[in-house]
């Protein structure tokens, strides 16, 4: 990012220094053009003025334009700078009354516009100049006696009408300039607050699968080696025991390994939420509620738990892989952690709202503490000794929840049961 944004201030520097050589050039061939036409009236008027001195400072002026183009910047400002101005005191010397001195006002404005805030003290130093030269012409002017007045009338024209262009064209240019500086800076304050939120959601989505790797590899282990231990455990004790036992021991097993394809089924889960894009499509809200409780219907107890299904939204545009996911665990959890004692176990269903889909999962259980519910959505969390699951369901079911930009809340009390919801919001 460092690299981008000093790329971005570069260019901006680079534009303001093109342009000003820009203007300089301007400036230069305005010089050529206005010594030359000014020579050329000399010339139809037979006046004093016709002589060589208006191309010398022509050929001088394209010397500097040559340099300008060349790369010699800096020696081309200065020496154009100096050169205006002792021309414009030199020919308003020659012709006190011929409009010259108007020459000084557009070249103090330059001189600012030329140089940029780092080097003032140039552009300061050049309008003292402009001034002091100025002040010398003009009082010279009081003391004129030439007489020629009607060809120096068409000389003020053209050098009050040239000034005007050069002032003109100096105030278009600082419009401009502050016009691309303004976007240029916008942009780059834009890009830098992107690249920054970017920076920070990447830091916090690395320092996050650190974290849950670090976790993920102490807990995977575990996990996954336990039920193995147990296995091979059963495994030798059926070796010594009777074959009528057996039986038993293979009852066993089999739970073990249960579990173990459970978990290994919760780690894909995991792996495809975070690999796959959200496929948004038209669900049958119903449907996937029917799907997601015959799933858990052979769980230990589901057959004594009352079902009561209210469903106000029929249909939701979302992603049937994680919804579905996230009704079965949420389901699962209130049929494993129901009391199954009390007078008539119940889940509640409800399904509302149009932006976002409103889902609500409630059950009369066990419930559970307030400690246990700050920690319940953290990864590999067992909120209770009658866990018998990895503790990643609800971990995986909030992060499904992230991808399809929804959020999940949970009430329990102990005792007396929970509620969870979830929030699904429709894509626009």
């Amino acid at each position: 990012m460092p690299d981008r944004i000093q790329k971005i201030d570069k260019d901006l520097l680079r534009n303001r220094e093109v342009f000003r050589y820009r203007l300089l050039d301007q400036l230069i061939i305005v010089g050529i053009a206005s010594a030359i036409l000014q020579f050329l009236i000399d010339i139809s008027r037979d006046s004093f003025l016709g002589d060589l001195s208006e191309l010398v400072f022509a050929g001088v002026l394209g010397l500097l334009l040559v340099a300008n183009r060349k790369g010699y910047h800096k020696f081309a400002r200065i020496s154009t700078l100096i050169a205006i101005n002792a021309a414009i005191f030199v020919f308003n010397g020659m012709l006190t009354t011929g409009g010259i001195q108007y020459y000084y006002f557009p070249v103090i404005l330059v001189a600012f516009i030329l140089y940029d805030w780092k080097e003032w003290y140039k552009s300061v130093l050049f309008a003292l100049l402009s001034f002091i030269l100025f002040f010398v012409n003009t009082t010279d002017l009081i003391g004129s006696t030439n007489n020629a007045i009607d060809w120096r009338l068409s000389s003020i024209y053209i050098n009050f009408g040239t000034a005007s262009a050069l002032s003109a064209m100096a105030i278009v240019f600082l419009v401009k300039t502050n016009k691309k500086s303004e976007q240029s800076l916008r942009e780059a304050n834009k890009e830098l607050i992107r690249l920054s939120s970017e920076l920070n959601e990447k830091n916090q989505v690395l320092a996050k699968t650190n974290d849950e790797l670090d976790k993920f590899m102490y807990s995977s282990s575990h996990d996954l080696r336990a039920p193995l231990s147990s296995i091979l455990g059963l495994v030798n004790v059926a070796k010594l025991d009777t074959p009528d036992k057996r039986e038993t021991y293979l009852e066993m097993i089999r739970d073990r390994v249960n579990g173990l394809d459970y978990f290994i089924k919760e780690i894909i889960d995991f792996s495809k939420n975070s690999r796959t894009e959200v496929n948004y499509e038209s669900l049958d809200v119903e449907q996937l509620i029917e799907q997601a409780v015959d799933h858990n219907r052979y769980l230990p107890g589901a057959e004594k738990i009352d079902l009561d299904l209210k469903i106000e939204s029929k249909t939701i545009v979302s992603d049937s892989y994680r919804i579905s996911s996230i009704l079965t665990s949420l389901i699962a959890n209130a049929v494993k952690y129901h009391n199954l004692n009390q007078e008539r176990p119940m889940l509640w269903i409800a399904v509302k709202g149009t932006n976002p889909v409103k889902f609500i999962i409630k059950d009369n259980g066990s419930g559970f503490s307030h400690d246990v519910k700050t920690k319940i959505f953290d990864m590999f969390y067992r909120g209770s000794e009658r866990s018998t699951g990895a503790g990643l369901g609800l971990y995986i079911a909030k992060e499904m929840l992230g991808a399809l930009k929804g959020k999940i809340e949970v009430d329990s009390e102990e005792g007396v049961g929970s509620t969870f919801s979830f929030y699904v919001p429709v894509p626009d």
